[in-house]
């Protein structure tokens, strides 16, 4: 019986593999074409096409072959299944130049290209489902004409990746989201001009979100009377914030006011469907050309101070819970900010409404004197300390220094810090965790009169659920780090299967060896000694390949540990070595026999070195072969850092800056764009530094640090 082996080619890729099954099955149907019913056909012929007709009827790649005309002359049952048909009679009913693709998608470009080219690889299309569902798909074809170069049909392979594409959007979208409400619930802490963050923040929000305009009202003292004070408006929407001044809300819009002073959210999908009751409230809504609305109150200390909106001019809309949760969010930060700038504005003209000032503000503040006895403090900061009233009352400074610092992970690092700042004319701001899990943000500042520190102010926010916040896109990024380095190893498929290939062949040519010599008696047992090594060496071999593999793209906690990073940079070499074999690239590493250790995780380290290096791969792309060279370079900086650099020839940075470090920022046209922005901050994470320069000659170097263990 015959036997067929496919090894790897170092100029072969995964789709020419591909396109050779796809030949094979048309050779088969031809063959069988072609044969009389008399004739008889050997047994691995028969074998051969029964194999590649099993391929073809039970793949989960659709496989196809179409008409130039546009008739389906050929479907694999997954490509039935795929688009929701009952069986190849029924797909056959549809023609594509018809029907079949969404309309960006012309077929008439795919025909185009693929006759002009011979054939499309990875082209990405919209296709639809006999049930008018989208469904995004790679496909990978091939044009096949007649001896006079006719078109006779065009056949390839086509794979379903709409829910690839769903979970790369809905992760890309979680993790904007995330750096969203990170952004906005730290915009307002630092000092600076509020109007301006304000503005920013309904920017920022109304983008993201895609609505027609984004507004804060404020309730007067009378609480009554509202005014638009803050708005902004997507391009080619009018502005409205001029005409809501000195609004009477509650015989304007009474619904909508009953809402906002019962502190719920006012929710409108669309104004034409407002039942009667609603009146008022659809009149005014339609003045603005608003067709959908959200609403949200802001509160002070339980108290209805404005609110917060969006609205739809264009069309009905209906805003997801998140969406409502975000408005929120926003709503209480600008309400904070606002209620400090005004609580700013009242302390800056007169002393006498300190007391005010300090029960206004959402933050706990405290006013300690130059002895270090408590001078005033705020409920805010009784409430958040969990204080009893009775405690406070008392003034016993130590009672109360006794009750705070218990509460606190680490009180002796408090009580020295306090101790010390009594008589310091420094700001300071630090974090307090707490054995409960809060965390709070401390800052102080002390008050100078004829140069010396007569009483310090302490100010504590609760960021507890910012910080949760924080960690939730940190893990979010966790995760879109590990859906990098699974498409990375889909990138180095076709080199690890040709590495692969190497020793498990090795072990087949020395186990058949030794089966002959031991079936013809031709060598005695200690023969078979040299041969076995070699396979149990070639095995060993090939497993380590594997682990290294899985060790990449498994999921994983981090775990720094002492770890030396030639070391590393060798292995990225060894890993990467079928590749630039396929790539003639010259790879070449020139690392500093005096490098310490650096107490990192491996694995991330591993993978930024991986990617700077792949990077410099597809740098080179465009370089005459006799110029591709990549070095990595290992040395120590003068500050005791130890520096990696990942040097290439190809055609260097351009015009391009810091942006290349952006998320989803990418000049690949299949690139995810998160990989620099993905290394960067592992880089960071371990107190490092990363970045780019173009060569003086020709390329660019991707360089980063690390500290020394135990620097």
């Amino acid at each position: 019986m015959a036997r067929i082996c496919i090894y790897g080619d170092s100029s072969r890729k995964s789709e020419d593999l591909i396109e050779e099954i796809e030949g094979l099955i048309s050779h088969v149907e031809k063959g069988g074409r072609d044969r009389t019913d008399g004739e008889q056909r050997d047994d691995s012929v028969q074998n051969f096409e029964s194999e590649l007709r099993e391929i073809f009827e039970h793949t989960a790649v659709g496989m196809y072959r179409t008409a130039p005309d546009g008739r389906i002359l050929l479907a694999n049952p997954a490509l039935v299944r795929m688009l929701g048909f009952s069986g190849f009679e029924e797909l056959a009913q549809r023609n594509l130049e018809e029907s079949g693709f969404e309309p960006d998608y012309s077929r008439e470009l795919f025909k185009q290209r693929i006759e002009k080219d011979g054939k499309v690889v990875g082209l990405e299309s919209v296709w639809m489902t006999r049930h008018g569902k989208r469904l995004v798909i790679i496909e990978n074809a091939r044009v096949v004409r007649d001896q006079g170069q006719d078109v006779l049909y065009y056949e390839g392979t086509a794979e379903d990746i709409t829910e690839r594409k769903e979970a790369e959007e809905a992760l890309r979208y979680r993790l904007e989201f995330e750096r969203l409400i990170s952004t906005l619930s730290t915009r307002f802490i630092e000092p600076g001009d509020i109007d301006r963050k304000i503005n920013e923040t309904l920017a920022a929000i109304g983008e993201f979100v895609g609505v027609d305009r984004a507004y804060v009202f404020q309730v007067r003292d009378d609480g009554m009377t509202v005014d638009n004070m803050y708005e902004w408006c997507a391009e080619g929407v009018d502005a409205q914030i001029d005409n809501l001044k000195g609004v009477s809300i509650a015989e304007e819009l009474p619904l909508f006011w009953k809402a906002m002073m019962g502190h719920e959210v006012f929710h409108v999908a669309a104004v034409a469907e407002l039942p009667a009751e609603a009146k008022l409230e659809k009149e005014h809504f339609e003045m603005q050309d608003i067709q959908a609305v959200v609403v949200v109150p802001m509160l002070i200390q339980g108290k209805l101070s404005g609110f917060l909106g969006f609205d739809s001019v264009r069309s009905k809309k209906t805003w997801p819970s998140d969406i409502i949760a975000l408005l929120q969010i926003t709503g209480e930060n600008i309400s904070l900010a606002l209620a400090r700038k005004k609580a700013e504005a009242a302390l800056r003209e007169s002393e006498g409404v300190l007391r005010a000032t300090l029960e206004s503000t959402a933050d706990g503040i405290l006013v300690i004197g130059e002895d270090g006895k408590m001078v005033d403090a705020n409920s805010r900061f009784a409430e958040m300390w969990q204080i009893p009233q009775p405690v406070l009352d008392s003034r016993d400074d130590e009672t109360l220094l006794a009750f705070v610092s218990d509460q606190l992970q680490d009180s002796e690092s408090f009580l020295r810090r306090i101790r010390y700042l009594y008589g310091s004319p420094e700001d300071d701001l630090d974090l307090l965790q707490f054995k409960d899990g809060r965390v709070f943000e401390r800052f102080s500042r002390p008050l100078v009169r004829d140069g010396m520190v007569v009483e310090r102010v302490w100010s504590f926010r609760d960021i507890t659920e910012r910080k949760k916040a924080e960690a939730k896109a940190r893990e979010h990024q966790s995760e879109l780090a590990h859906v990098w380095r699974v498409n990375t190893m889909g990138e180095m498929a076709s080199g690890l299967a040709h590495e692969l290939n190497q020793p498990l062949c090795a072990i087949l040519n020395y186990a058949n060896a030794s089966l002959r010599m031991m079936k013809n008696d031709v060598a005695a047992s200690g023969e078979l000694i040299d041969p076995i090594e070699q396979i149990a060496t070639q095995a060993e071999r090939a497993g380590e390949i594997i682990k290294r593999i899985r060790g990449l793209v498994a999921k994983r906690k981090p775990h720094t540990s002492a770890v030396d990073i030639n070391s590393l940079a060798r292995e990225v070499v060894e890993m990467e070595k079928s590749e630039a074999n396929l790539k003639s690239i010259t790879m070449q590493s020139e690392l500093a026999e005096d490098v310490p250790q650096v107490f990192v995780d491996n694995v991330e380290i591993e993978e930024v070195i991986l990617n700077l290096v792949r990077n410099a791969f597809d740098a080179m792309s465009d370089v005459s072969v006799e110029r591709r060279e990549v070095t990595i370079v290992t040395c120590m900086t003068k500050n005791d850092a130890v520096e990696i650099c990942v040097r290439d020839t190809g055609k260097g940075l351009a015009d391009l800056g810091e942006e290349i470090f952006d998320s989803f920022f990418t000049t690949k046209v299949d690139g995810l764009g998160i990989g620099l922005s993905i290394s960067r901050t592992i880089v960071e994470s371990h107190g490092g530094k990363l970045w780019a320069e173009t060569n003086p000659d020709c390329g660019a170097s991707f360089r980063f640090t690390l500290p020394v263990k135990g620097a």
